[in-house]
């Protein structure tokens, strides 16, 4: 048993506490009054010493204060400065700038105007001049005709009477004796080359009178063109003088700006260094007062805490001394009695071991069968637990198998009905499908017979009106052409393949209802059918032919329908003629033949094609095939240059209506160059590309399918 020597250690050790609880309160109560001392000498140091240096502080961030205060003010007052003049800057370079682009688009409007007015009158006057030409040309040509139908009149009139005298004659001769009929030929040959004479006659006539056209024409457009084109020289002259102009306003304004701002930006660096010096002095001062007043703060902080840690020191060392003293005392008599409490100890020990190895074996014995009969119950629990969720499992699975035998059912019941379901739904669907095309093929039906009864009235209704016009206007030309039939006899032209002028103007008037096979005809049918009028003419001559049954008829109407097709429909038709006349190479075949009779037009396509080359034309004719009305007036308009200021060409913006209501922005732009190598200066015109997108040259970009004209 240990309860004896724990209470004499116990008594002992508390005798020992006891001395060294009273040593240790008369130690911490020096200690304590020691340092009480100290902190309290050293906190008034430490308050002395911040009070100190809050004064130091605050007398610099006052100082500092007002030097950044200052700095602000004097940094504001030269940046205001500085924007002030700069926005007088801006406003005298923006009026400059827009007085120079007002001045140029002045003058460009007027250039405008003036070119406008020049070129509408000269065209008005070429206009005029070539109507002139046409109805003297007309004139001179049925003076012609006049003079042929008379003599065929008087030639037909002379070989009625020889062929009556040659009758009497032949009727009044003996059966063994002929007349002698000489006299009366030679008098049907006079008549006949007479007749050949006045259609010589005839045809030089109409030549000259084609003649006097083609140059009265000629110099009416060369006329129109000189005038056109020094309107583009005075035009393109003021463009670069305005141009020139507007680029040195705008460089005289851009050198004012530089000036002004120079100026400007060099004031506020100066009125920027001074504050900064100023600032810096005024900082470098308050620093100099604050680093001074700390080192005296520091200096008599030192002093007094230095006295109070000697004080502390010696207080400390005579309590040490006292407690070193009491402890040594109470360690002498705490040592004997624990010497006594060993002995004692000792021997109770070795009591206390015996009983506490029997006790041990005991309880071995005790756990050995309890922990047997735990396990034996432990099994059987486990045992009873096995059988049970065997048997809830099987439960659990006999239900999940019928619950998803049920779900199986449910949804194979769900889906036949949703089949059932779409092929009804189907089955209607196909029968409303059905009765609508049906209806739909019922209303074409008679919509497409409307249309066939509608053009087949149409059409018969413009072949009475063209039979019509047909039998009155060309009722001379077929005289002509009866005439020479007649003459033919005389040295004359067969009926067939009569040439000349009046065989000309016979094709180009009635097309294919011409019964001449000659090229002067064939040269006046294709230039009489390059146009809508012409197509349909020649698809009603043929259609005829087709409806008499003629030889060709089939062919020659398709011929006729592939004309009317827009844009290559003529030149197709050209080809297929020159096919069935007989030509090698029908392009040159008809410029051979055609150039022999038909001089004026071929003056005229030359004509036509020196204006493409004028950019005025080319301007116009972009514009008008991109839809735009060549009479309106652009929005705006601006000349455009490259980068290094070269000029590239000029931009003009129009408003145009569009379909389904609104309006579109489109572009008329003219490049001095081409992107492609060899190309040179064209015009191209379309709307333009949505979102303000640009080329490198600053121009709104124009949409797929833009209008490409060359000059």
């Amino acid at each position: 048993m240990d309860v004896p020597y724990t209470s004499s250690a116990k008594s002992a050790a508390d005798g020992y506490n006891s001395t060294l609880g009273g040593a240790d309160a008369t130690y911490t109560s020096s200690a304590k009054s020691a340092a009480d001392g100290y902190n309290s000498t050293v906190d008034g140091a430490n308050s002395t010493y911040d009070a100190s240096a809050k004064g130091a502080i605050d007398g610099y961030n006052s100082t500092v204060d007002g030097a950044n205060n200052t700095y602000d003010a004097s940094a504001l007052a030269a940046a205001d400065g500085y924007n002030s003049t700069m926005d007088g800057a801006d406003s005298t370079y923006t009026s400059s700038a827009k007085a120079a682009a007002d001045g140029y688009n002045s003058t460009m409007d007027g250039a405008d105007s003036t070119y406008y007015s020049t070129v509408d009158s000269a065209y008005a006057t070429y206009t005029s001049t070539v109507n002139d030409a046409r109805d003297s040309y007309n004139s001179a040509v049925g003076s012609a005709d006049d003079t042929l139908n008379k003599a065929e009149s008087d030639y037909w009139s002379t070989i009625s009477s020889l062929q009556q005298q040659e009758e009497e004659l032949t009727a009044n001769a003996p059966p063994d004796s002929p007349p002698d009929l000489s006299g009366i030929q030679s008098q049907m040959d006079s008549a006949g080359a007479t007749l050949s004479t006045a259609q010589s006659e005839h045809d030089t006539a109409v030549a000259k009178a084609a003649k006097a056209f083609a140059d009265k024409n000629d110099t009416a457009w060369n006329q129109f063109l000189g005038v056109e084109n020094t309107a583009d020289a005075k035009w393109t002259t003021t463009e670069a003088e305005a141009s020139a102009k507007y680029d040195d306003d705008i460089a005289k304004a851009d050198a004012q700006w530089t000036t002004t701002e120079a100026e400007a930006s060099a004031k506020y660096d100066d009125d920027i260094a001074k504050a900064d010096a100023q600032w810096t002095t005024t900082e470098a001062q308050a620093w100099t007062k604050y680093n001074d007043d700390i080192a005296k703060a520091d200096a008599k902080w030192a002093d007094t805490e230095a006295e109070a840690s000697a004080k502390y020191d010696d207080d400390i060392a005579k309590a040490d001394a006292q407690w070193t003293t009491t402890e040594a005392q109470a360690s002498a008599k705490y040592d004997d009695d624990i010497a006594k409490a060993d002995a004692q100890w000792t021997t109770t020990e070795a009591q206390a071991s015996a009983k506490y190895d029997d006790d041990i074996a005991k309880a071995d014995a005790q756990w050995t069968t309890t922990e047997a009969q735990a396990e034996t119950k432990y099994n059987s629990d486990m045992a009873q637990a096995d059988a049970q969720w065997t048997t809830t499992e099987a439960q659990a699975e006999t239900k999940y198998n019928s619950d998803m035998a049920q779900a199986d059912a449910q949804w194979t019941t769900t889906e036949a009905q949703a089949e059932t379901k779409y092929n009804s739904d189907k089955a209607q669907a196909d029968a409303q499908w059905t009765t609508t095309e049906a209806q739909a093929e019922t209303k074409y039906n008679s919509d497409m017979a409307d249309a066939d009864a509608a053009w087949h009235a149409t059409e018969q209704s413009a072949w009475d009106a063209y039979q019509s016009a047909y039998s009155t206007s060309t009722g001379t030309v077929s005289a002509n052409a009866a005439g020479a039939a007649r003459g033919a006899g005389s040295g004359g032209s067969p009926e067939g393949s009569r040439e000349g002028f009046s065989s000309f103007f016979d094709g180009a008037i009635k097309g294919d209802f011409s019964e001449n096979d000659s090229w002067s005809t064939f040269a006046g049918q294709v230039i009489g059918g390059l146009n809508p009028v012409g197509d349909a003419r020649d698809v009603a001559a043929n259609a005829k032919n087709v409806w008499q049954g003629k030889e060709g008829g089939w062919f020659g109407l398709f011929i006729a329908g592939v004309g009317v097709i827009p844009l290559g429909g003529d030149a197709a038709k050209v080809a297929l003629k020159g096919t069935r006349k007989g030509l090698t190479g029908a392009a040159g075949g008809l410029a051979q033949q055609a150039a022999k009779h038909a001089n004026d037009a071929g003056d005229l396509a030359k004509s036509a094609k020196a204006s493409v080359q004028s950019p005025r034309a080319a301007r116009r004719a972009a514009t008008r095939e991109a839809g735009i009305p060549t009479s309106q007036q652009p929005i705006s308009q601006k000349s455009v240059r490259t980068p290094q200021r070269q000029p590239a060409g000029r931009q003009y913006t129009y408003e145009t209506p569009k379909p389904g209501g609104g309006t579109r922005t489109n572009s008329v732009q003219h490049s001095l160059t081409d992107q492609v190598e060899g190309h040179g200066p064209h015009w191209e015109a379309g709307p333009v590309k949505p979102g303000g997108q640009m080329d490198s040259l600053g121009r709104p970009r124009i949409q797929g399918g833009k209008v490409k004209v060359n000059e």
